[in-house]
């Protein structure tokens, strides 16, 4: 008789536990679960660092194999006169393709929805390629002439926060300053979330440098703008 009623208190115990167990798990998820929030944009991270990697090997591969002038950040097939953009100065008749060229180049990357900020909702811009001159920390990358770099924008700061951990190994986020010292102007083009392109253009500027605080993630002086940087080609 003891031990049946030793058995019963056991499993009643038993019960107990796994139903704050639930309750507990089920409380966190109204809460949103910051575990899986944490997890979701530790994937989301790899996806778009993947991404990333994939576009700088496609460049540099394009560059070894096909001798071009310039690699350009669209899907436009292989032009004997084409235009390169050097900061906002533009040559014409060079040997030109796109990054993304149908029978030459790679898929046009997908987004993930989870990844886009919705205070950004109506800005649909999520890759951006510039020729402008970079510098990292205060010291020009390169030399003074315009690098090639592509960043990431509208993300939400969970997953800039995720990317730093694993590209950096430190989830901080730091101010870069989005005005930094130049006269080489910038050309820029826009992959749009429906992985359409904007037209290449070479916009004149005194003062469009960029100088960030590290690749990876960072956000503009006091406000919450976040680039996430990658450098295709420093020059």
């Amino acid at each position: 008789m003891k031990d049946e009623f030793g058995n019963a208190l056991f499993l009643i115990l038993i019960a107990v536990a796994l139903f704050a167990a639930l309750s507990y798990a089920v409380t966190n998820s109204g809460r949103g679960g910051g575990g899986i929030d944490r997890e979701q944009n530790e994937i989301l991270a790899a996806q778009l660092l993947n991404q990333a990697a994939a576009m700088r090997t496609q460049y540099q591969r394009l560059q070894i194999i096909g001798q071009y002038d310039q690699i350009l950040f669209n899907d436009t097939t292989e032009n004997t006169n084409g235009t390169c953009y050097t900061g906002d100065q533009t040559t014409a008749g060079c040997l030109t393709v796109g990054l993304f060229a149908p029978n030459d180049g790679i898929s046009i990357p997908n987004w993930d929805d989870r990844m886009s900020d919705p205070a950004f909702s109506a800005d649909n811009c999520v890759w951006v390629w510039n020729s402008r001159r970079l510098y990292i920390d205060g010291t020009d990358v390169g030399t003074a002439a315009p690098d090639e770099l592509f960043y990431a924008s509208n993300l939400t700061e969970g997953l800039y926060r995720a990317i730093n951990q694993k590209y950096n190994g430190n989830a901080d986020i730091l101010e870069y300053n989005s005005s930094a010292s130049s006269t080489a102007g910038v050309a820029v083009q826009y992959l749009n979330k429906d992985g359409s392109f904007t037209t290449l253009t070479a916009v004149p500027n005194s003062n469009l440098g960029l100088d960030v605080p590290n690749l990876g993630c960072s956000r503009t002086q006091g406000g919450t703008n976040y680039l996430a940087v990658f450098v295709l080609q420093e020059r």
